[in-house]
């Protein structure tokens, strides 16, 4: 039935939009029915109501009378109301209170523009310049010098590896991760239905993910999904992450993972890890006989938008000496790359 929301503060009434679209995404899902869907949602009008004029963030600040329907979603959704991920009210709760997941393209931009690097240029920088070298061990350029491959990265098409990409990003994002089931300690196609259930949970804002030899991350934001990630071992030619946040769009959460369950399956796998992952992924890379290779991790305590940017300059702080020295060097890239591997 169509809700009429009343005169408020413009933020917090796209807050709510979202927050009631998570609900409807459960009852499609049949992860929250009947009285129980009816109490959350009354629950989020309630607290509308009372704080309709407050700014961005305020919306529930409240404490909640009731937590019947926090406890109701819980139980359905499999979860512990003292957990993380308490289940979708206890997760209205928390994203009232903090807004949206902050948008890691933006915040990207951002810095570009505040530091006047290309795009490619501020990826290069937020990783340590030796293991993009050592990119030119056993290549066709090994005679490339430090300041020659400095100006390529700056321009040139290239990727790190697709770990080095999730593993910053994971750095960035936040620093409270919970590790999903391992491969190896159940069946891989049993941990892909935990994944499936991790993504549908919105209390999770971000879950870092690996399938056979490929990693990446998923920002989960409403109801949709994106992906953040490079392609190819380190080295140029490839797709870095400054590609991913330019052409890697949003799309629904159910449309993202039909095309997840498909990477699994092997008359669909080529079409759907092109279209994800633009190149090629097999799930039993890695894997045991008969298995498939799949872990991931989760976070609900994503830094702000504020505090993300404050994580991108404290990287690039950490690795700016290094890169000044390379971007002045005539050193071989290959025996700069090696000498500070070892």
């Amino acid at each position: 039935m169509p809700v009429d929301l009343p005169h408020a503060h413009p933020t917090v009434t796209r807050q709510l939009r979202e927050n009631l679209e998570t609900l409807r995404q459960a009852e499609h899902d049949h992860e929250l029915e009947g009285p129980e869907l009816q109490q959350a949602v009354a629950q989020q009008l309630d607290e509308f109501r009372t704080n309709k004029q407050a700014p961005r963030g305020c919306m529930g600040r409240r404490k909640y009378v009731g937590m019947s329907a926090t406890d109701l979603a819980a139980q359905k959704l499999g979860g512990d109301r003292a957990a993380r991920g308490a289940g979708l009210v206890g997760w209205v709760q928390a994203q009232a209170l903090r807004g949206p997941p902050p948008d890691v393209s933006r915040v990207f931009d951002q810095v570009q523009r505040e530091q006047r690097f290309t795009g490619r240029e501020l990826e290069a920088r937020l990783l340590n310049p030796a293991g993009l070298l050592a990119g030119y061990i056993g290549g066709p350029d090994e005679a490339v010098t430090c300041r020659q491959a400095y100006a390529r990265l700056k321009d040139a098409r290239w990727a790190s590896s697709c770990g080095q990409t999730s593993d910053l990003l994971k750095e960035l994002i936040s620093d409270d991760w919970v590790a999903g089931p391992a491969s190896g300690s159940k069946p891989g196609m049993e941990i892909l239905d935990d994944l499936k259930a991790a993504i549908r949970n919105p209390a999770n804002t971000h879950i870092r993910v690996q399938i056979g030899c490929h990693s990446f991350m998923i920002e989960n934001s409403g109801p949709n999904c994106r992906l953040y990630q490079s392609y190819m071992a380190v080295g140029f030619g490839g797709y870095g992450l400054a590609d991913s946040l330019q052409t890697d769009r949003a799309m629904p959460r159910a449309e993202f993972l039909q095309r997840l369950e498909q990477v699994f399956d092997p008359r669909t796998n080529d079409h759907a890890a092109a279209t994800l992952f633009r190149g090629t992924c097999d799930p039993t890379a890695n894997a045991d006989p008969g298995d498939v290779k799949i872990s991931f991790e989760t976070t609900s305590q994503p830094r702000s938008a504020a505090q993300l940017k404050r994580a991108f300059e404290a990287k690039l702080g950490e690795n700016r000496a290094a890169w000044r020295e390379v971007a002045g060097s005539n050193q071989r890239a290959t025996e700069y790359a090696l000498a500070h591997l070892a």
